[in-house]
């Protein structure tokens, strides 16, 4: 219900009866709400943190994985990172230009396109990984050590669980 101009700030609100909508709204959508609250704050903060290497969230993902697994095809980087193979393509590209990333054509398979760190992209997403270390370590002091090891075991069961959902779906 909206406040009418006339009313106080401190009159309080009338609730909406919730009848029907309780189905709409398990007890469980607190939890999963604060997940994407807690991973949207946190997205936000390494976006600042990392806007004076020069980089995007979406280009330190992409970095991240290349100084994990260096020679990655494009196509299966777009897999790891949930991304459309069109959103890789300019990733990709922007990647290429700034010379972190060169591409070469797969010996075995011409078809496909693998993807390896420059020197200076490897010096960059070495900072950048820095960077990131330190926000989630100064975020999980907010826990005790066995309760970032059970949050972790919570969310392994969920994403389980997601994925299970995802193949009987298929």
């Amino acid at each position: 219900m909206t406040r009418r101009s006339n009313e106080p700030a401190s009159a309080p609100r009338k609730r909406r009866s919730r009848g029907d909508e309780d189905a709409l709204w398990p007890s469980t959508f607190g939890a999963w709400i604060k997940v994407g609250v807690v991973y949207q704050k946190t997205s936000r903060h390494l976006a600042a943190l990392l806007r004076p290497l020069e980089l995007t969230v979406a280009q330190f993902d992409a970095l991240a994985n290349l100084y994990n697994d260096d020679g990655v095809t494009q196509q299966e980087l777009a897999r790891r990172l949930l991304v459309t193979k069109g959103n890789m393509t300019g990733l990709v590209r922007r990647l290429v230009e700034r010379g972190w990333v060169h591409k070469r054509v797969d010996p075995e398979d011409a078809r496909a396109v693998r993807l390896a760190l420059t020197a200076a992209g490897r010096r960059l997403t070495k900072k950048a990984l820095m960077v990131q270390r330190s926000l989630i370590e100064d975020m999980m002091l907010a826990l005790e050590p066995d309760e970032v090891e059970g949050l972790r075991a919570q969310l392994t069961r969920v994403e389980r669980r997601v994925d299970e959902m995802r193949a009987s779906a298929r």
